[in-house]
């Protein structure tokens, strides 16, 4: 059995885009930043540079968390593997 694995950045990332509509629910926080670490969210703030205190704060590594701006995001396309040529 084949597992796939999700690195923390991209988890961050998908726990972001998951949430991102009960976000958008607040006109207030339109343009605001939200901070991910996985499946847990660290927080809202004006200022990614707010946000960055806590994330180093909290001895995280830069690659195991994201910060995304709270707007309309468009959908990723969907990633396509090129299948072997048959003769």
């Amino acid at each position: 059995m084949i597992h796939e694995f999700t690195n923390p950045l991209q988890q961050s990332r998908e726990a972001f885009l998951r949430n991102l509509p009960q976000l958008l629910v607040n006109p207030k926080h339109a343009g605001w930043w939200a901070a991910y670490h996985g499946e847990q969210f660290l927080g809202l703030s004006q200022s990614p540079l707010e946000l960055l205190g806590e994330i180093q704060r909290r001895g995280l590594r830069e690659s195991s968390y994201y910060l995304g701006v709270i707007r309309p995001h468009e959908p990723e396309p969907e990633e396509v593997q090129p299948r072997p040529d048959h003769h």
